[in-house]
């Protein structure tokens, strides 16, 4: 569920606080937050999407350098073009790619935090592993 209401500053992307955990909870919660994050570079390519940061059983987001409410209309359309992107079928593929070629990519789009991560762990000239999608003609990445 995203939750935009007027009464929050930001935005949550998650389970509502009274249900369950499953066993698959972690790859469903990545899940969530990856293809939040594409559909935030697809919809406002212009605007960085931060946060993720877990709340209760849901995560917080909001845009970098914006204060305020996020409207309702933003968290309609990025739920719209997350479902866009289910139905695009694809599989997320997890592989290790060569650590210079990671780095490049987080560092080309943005990833600020992914990118000091790995300068931070993975040793020069070793693989990484990565989860990856192919949609809308292009390749998307994530630790």
């Amino acid at each position: 569920a995203l939750d935009g209401d007027e009464e929050s500053p930001t935005f949550m992307a998650g389970k509502r606080a009274h249900e369950e955990d499953a066993p698959e909870d972690t790859l469903m919660r990545r899940t969530f937050r990856f293809l939040l994050s594409i559909a935030s570079e697809r919809l406002f390519p212009s605007r960085r999407l931060v946060g993720g940061h877990a709340v209760g059983k849901g995560h917080w987001f909001k845009f970098e350098g914006e204060e305020g409410t996020t409207p309702a209309t933003v968290t309609d359309q990025l739920l719209t073009e997350m479902k866009s992107i289910i139905k695009e079928d694809t599989p997320i593929v997890v592989s290790e790619k060569p650590y210079a070629e990671v780095l490049e990519y987080f560092q080309g789009s943005s990833q600020l935090f992914a990118a000091r991560l790995l300068e931070r762990r993975i040793p020069i000239g070793g693989l990484v592993k990565v989860s990856s999608l192919s949609s809308g003609g292009k390749q998307h990445h994530r630790l």
